[in-house]
């Protein structure tokens, strides 16, 4: 995702990302970790099992409100990946960390 654009753009080098880079001024400039699912016909891919959520305090209204949305992700991620996620606090929000656990 990339200001400049309004929409994601899937690149497949590291030029060709910086040259979206600059030409949105590297202003809300995104890289997306995993590969695209659509017009791969015949390659299987793999879904993604790795999850990183970043939720910040001032984007809620009390410290109470932002807890408890923390904590509703982390039951959510128990319930739906059984992950185990990894919780960092940064002092301005929350990184959320967990991989989905495997099954098999």
């Amino acid at each position: 995702m990339i200001k400049a654009l309004s929409y994601q753009k899937e690149t497949f080098n590291v030029k060709e990302a910086l040259e979206y880079f600059k030409a949105s001024n590297y202003e809300d400039c995104r890289i997306n970790a995993y590969p695209s699912f659509t017009k791969y016909e015949g390659i299987n891919r793999t879904a993604p099992s790795f999850l990183m959520i970043d939720i910040d305090l001032k984007d809620f209204a009390t410290k109470d409100k932002f807890d408890r949305s923390r904590n509703r992700i982390l039951k959510k991620i128990k319930n739906s990946m059984y992950g185990h996620p990894t919780v960092l606090w940064t002092g301005n929000g929350y990184h959320i960390i967990s991989q989905q656990k495997d099954l098999s």
